[in-house]
């Protein structure tokens, strides 16, 4: 073997020993029908979704991140149907930020914390991290969950 060809394979050697040693996650993805309690997901009721101050919403990955309640994508006439990083989420007083999902815009939340979900439709939700940090990478740290307002 030639010392060009015998560097090539080394190398390539070299760099498939570290891509294995480092696995790297792109995208995770949460997928759920039901709340907190194990009733499925309608837009006849309120829930919420409460992110820790701890874990801040902007923080949940490098690069982008949503919450989808998948029927209204595919049933709404509007165009809103996700949260998403740059959503310009207002936080509560102790750093939390908590999602809102129902049919009909609840009292007392920012509309930026609000998400329309279709009205006497079950729906899913899909949390996506593009991108996300180590710990949920490494499955130490899950989302929230559902839990009806």
């Amino acid at each position: 073997m030639s010392n060009e060809l015998q560097s090539y394979v080394v190398r390539a050697l070299i760099d498939l020993g570290s891509a294995s040693s480092r696995p790297c996650v792109q995208m995770l993805s949460f997928r759920t029908a039901t709340d907190g309690a194990g009733a499925k997901l309608n837009g006849d009721h309120c829930y919420c979704l409460t992110l820790r101050a701890d874990l801040p919403a902007g923080d949940m990955s490098r690069y982008v991140w949503s919450v989808v309640a998948l029927a209204a994508a595919r049933l709404r006439r509007q165009s809103r149907f996700a949260f998403r990083k740059v959503s310009g989420l207002k936080p509560e007083a102790d750093g939390s930020v908590t999602l809102h999902l129902s049919g009909t815009p609840p009292r007392d939340v920012p509309e930026e914390n609000w998400l329309p979900t279709p009205k006497g439709s079950d729906y899913e939700l899909t949390l996506r991290l593009h991108g996300p940090g180590a710990d949920r990478a490494w499955g130490s740290s899950f989302p929230p969950l559902i839990r009806t307002a």
